[in-house]
């Protein structure tokens, strides 16, 4: 996958979608609607069907994902 540059977790994503976040995984994807950041998981397609709300404040950095490989 290609990757945009990371951002700081004070900046948040201008388009609701899946990103990958700096977490204690080495790949890790949490979803955001625009408003808020959900539990997140190893792919993106799984982070994608996540519904449940991360409780806390999302403190991760985190980088949009530009294309999926084939």
């Amino acid at each position: 996958m290609k990757y945009t540059p990371w951002f700081p977790p004070t900046e948040k994503p201008v388009r609701p979608g899946v990103y990958q976040i700096k977490a204690y995984a080495d790949a890790w994807f949490r979803r955001w609607d625009g408003l808020t950041w959900y539990y997140g998981a190893e792919t993106p397609a799984k982070a994608a069907q996540r519904s449940e709300p991360y409780p806390t404040f999302a403190d991760e950095s985190w980088r949009g994902i530009l294309k999926e490989e084939a």
